[in-house]
């Protein structure tokens, strides 16, 4: 129990003058009579009021006594606190590849969980936990639960990952799992000073390492072979180091650096064989985060796309690709495709052939009833030409500037499932619609370009540049390199079925090539091989995964500044308080009608 107002407390010394009145009498005068019997009770009343005298327990002393505690205590104010269901404790830990350094001994991860441990082994017997893991995306690693060996187990496994982590999105799903009970505290493992709120009660595990990192690794072909170049920063003191250069796995080079404190140098390396595929740089010296130690590279190649036009001297559209520097393209009459030849891309205009192509097209002016339906035998005269609304591929057309394009017949199109309308007339007739199917992306113009004002358009290059490039898998420079941690969408060939990858530990992941697959697992550094077979032929290519060093390579930076969390929820929650001064002051007035009575009644 407590007090919301303890001054008043000090009501209870009205005991004092209270008591004063019972040890004090009045003075009488003498005076003579003749005999005492009948006086025997006015005898007891005189030595009643006799000064000074001892004080005898009397009934009416002690309730006016208890009432004047009862008093007191009401001007008190008193309150019983309990214990609502327990604590919920939702603990925060930071899992960037930072938290490995081992500046804090064994590591700064291994310190964090330790203060967990300790949190959990504190908790009562009605708190609850729930141990929320801080990468780039938050990962609920036990929810609430009190068995404290379950707790302490998946404590025992957290583990810092070789990724940056996003600490604002763990303490939003932590606020969201707290909710607006009272019985919610959060509580944050990190090495990380800043500004976390007032409800959050942070611990910190960080020192002041010293840390030199591989910042960037990239390479590419040139005329005399693959020239490479690797970026090293020094988040320490002045510091000389050997840096390694393995290419395809073998050590090609080593160069001896000296960096000052808070230095970067770059380092070119040249004369690689130009069938080199890929490229690690390392700094063979230890220090205090070995993870971001090493870089990754994939040579950079100048993929050239090879695409179909079937067309009867189309200029227009030859213009447009041609401004493409990664298309080489191939030119043919119609019914004249070159035989056993494949191509990532087909562009048919005026004409269909008799069995399409497991690739991706583009259609101009379909003949009618061909395409699966696309294109029906009718036409009619397009009124002004507008984007559809809420198309689905409105990123194909930002810049289109329909308005302004005139047409004079169009083929009347038919749009199954998996199309959508991008471009239609006033009347709502579809003019260019899009749409994948069996794994192949396909356009279709509905008219002629040659019935058109559309190629005499500036913005006609930017469309036709925006439907191949939708339809084009991107580059390989596309997909040479991501960080640690973030997801990567594959990008199958149109004939294939499945795609395998492989990661630098050997582990294989299988996916389905359609829908286009996500890869998610790219917490492991190193280089990883795409496999895919397609046409009868198997096509390999790879990606390079390296830490975010621009985000957990300085040490000395995560400990500035002091957390801005205060003392946390944990000692203002979980309870309830009953404010029991409305009790004592019922009690009181009992007690003052009880002493009434027993006056009255001469008791």
């Amino acid at each position: 129990m407590s007090f919301l107002n303890p001054w008043g407390l000090t009501a209870a010394l009205l005991i004092v003058p209270v008591i004063l009145l019972y040890i004090l009498k009045q003075q009488y005068t003498d005076v003579q009579i003749p005999s005492t019997m009948l006086w025997q009770q006015v005898h007891r009343d005189l030595r009643a009021v006799r000064p000074w005298q001892r004080l005898r327990t009397h009934i009416l002393l002690l309730l006016q006594l208890l009432a004047v505690l009862l008093f007191a205590l009401s001007l008190a104010r008193p309150v019983f606190v309990s214990r609502v269901g327990g604590v919920h404790y939702i603990a925060v830990v930071d899992s960037s590849a930072r938290m490995q350094a081992v500046d804090v001994k064994p590591s700064r991860m291994e310190a964090a969980k330790r203060g967990l441990l300790d949190l959990i082994s504190g908790m009562s017997q009605n708190d609850t936990m729930t141990i929320i893991q801080a990468g780039i995306e938050p990962y609920v690693a036990i929810n609430q639960t009190g068995d404290k060996a379950m707790l302490r187990s998946a404590a025992q496994e957290l583990s810092a990952l070789n990724s940056r982590s996003d600490l604002d999105k763990a303490l939003q799903l932590a606020t969201a799992i707290a909710g607006d009970g009272e019985n919610g505290a959060i509580h944050v493992f990190t090495d990380t000073g800043g500004q976390y709120g007032d409800e959050v009660k942070v611990h910190l595990f960080g020192g002041r390492g010293n840390n030199v990192a591989v910042a960037n690794v990239s390479a590419g072909k040139q005329d005399d072979g693959v020239i490479a170049l690797t970026s090293i920063v020094n988040y320490g003191p002045e510091v000389r180091l050997n840096i390694e250069l393995k290419v395809d796995g073998y050590v090609y080079s080593i160069k001896e650096i000296s960096l000052p404190e808070g230095g970067q140098e770059n380092i070119y390396w040249t004369g690689i064989p130009e069938d080199a595929t890929t490229i690690e740089a390392t700094i063979t010296e230890k220090d205090d985060l070995t993870i971001d130690n090493s870089g990754f590279a994939v040579v950079e190649e100048d993929n050239r796309i090879s695409a179909l036009l079937v067309t009867d001297r189309n200029v227009f559209i030859e213009k447009a690709i041609g401004l493409r520097t990664d298309i080489e393209l191939y030119k043919t009459n119609p019914g004249e495709e070159p035989a056993g030849q494949d191509f990532l891309l087909y562009i048919y205009d005026g004409y269909t052939p008799g069995e399409l192509p497991r690739a991706h097209m583009l259609f101009i002016n379909p003949p009618e009833g061909s395409i699966s339906g696309l294109a029906s035998n009718e036409t009619f005269v397009p009124g002004k030409v507008r984007k559809h609304a809420n198309t689905l591929y409105e990123d194909l057309i930002q810049y289109a500037e329909p308005g302004e394009y005139q047409i004079a017949k169009s083929r009347r199109l038919n749009v199954p499932a998996g199309f959508d309308v991008l471009l239609e007339d006033a009347n709502g007739e579809p003019l260019l619609i899009a749409g994948e199917t069996d794994g192949r992306k396909i356009a279709v113009f509905g008219f002629s370009l040659h019935d058109s004002n559309l190629p005499m358009k500036a913005d006609f290059p930017i469309l036709m540049q925006s439907l191949i490039s939708w339809m084009l898998p991107p580059s390989g420079n596309d997909l040479t390199h991501v960080y640690a941690g973030e997801a990567l969408e594959l990008e199958p060939l149109p004939d294939s079925e499945a795609i395998e990858v492989i990661a630098p530990s050997g582990r294989k992941y299988e996916f389905d090539a359609y829908p286009k697959p996500v890869f998610y697992d790219t917490y492991e550094t190193g280089i990883y091989e795409v496999v895919q077979a397609a046409g009868g032929k198997t096509y390999r290519s790879y990606f390079a995964v390296s830490v975010q060093t621009g985000h957990v390579s300085n040490l000395k930076g995560s400990m500035d500044g002091q957390p801005g969390g205060g003392p946390g929820r944990t000692a203002a929650i979980g309870y309830r308080q009953e404010d029991l001064w409305t009790y004592a002051g019922l009690a009181l007035v009992l007690l003052l009608l009880t002493e009434w009575w027993v006056y009255h009644n001469d008791i």
